[in-house]
């Protein structure tokens, strides 16, 4: 019997989305692990999962989520390096207030604009470098990633 299948890269699928895009990493009968780009000023919509949990991690930009529990409905921001756990019923939104891009303009505005600039990751941040330099060939002179799907 052959395990060839152990030993291969597993294909990274982009889904555009009305909202922005969603990378796909993994996919199993029993989970997706997915990256949600969310343009700003985009939001998905308000929902609510039967018996899915998520866990959202802000890799960089700003988000909004709006949760709601028992009729409480309360606004929570979230930043880069923040992450929120989303039990089952638990209604929930997300809105992006800022994305990648704009986010790096912001600092290209108050610090001066770059001589050079560059990308690096770290475990999935190491992905989003490539991505990064994919999306933005001419913004990034160079980008490191540093153990991550590629």
């Amino acid at each position: 019997m052959s395990h060839d299948h152990l030993f291969r890269h597993k294909e990274v699928q982009r889904v555009p989305k009305p909202w922005g895009h969603e990378v796909i990493f993994a996919k199993t009968g029993r989970y997706v692990g997915k990256i949600l780009h969310v343009t700003k000023g985009e939001c998905l919509s308000l929902q609510y999962h039967e018996m899915k949990e998520e866990t959202l991690y802000v890799v960089a930009g700003e988000l909004k989520l709006t949760i709601e529990h028992d009729g409480d409905r309360r606004e929570v921001t979230l930043r880069a390096g923040e992450a929120f756990h989303i039990p089952p019923r638990l209604i929930h939104r997300m809105e992006a207030v800022v994305d990648t891009e704009v986010l790096r303009q912001y600092f290209a505005e108050k610090y001066g604009k770059p001589t050079e600039t560059y990308v690096s990751g770290d475990s999935m941040g190491g992905l989003l470098t490539v991505l990064m330099i994919e999306k933005y060939p001419d913004t990034y002179d160079a980008g490191l990633a540093l153990c991550g799907v590629i």
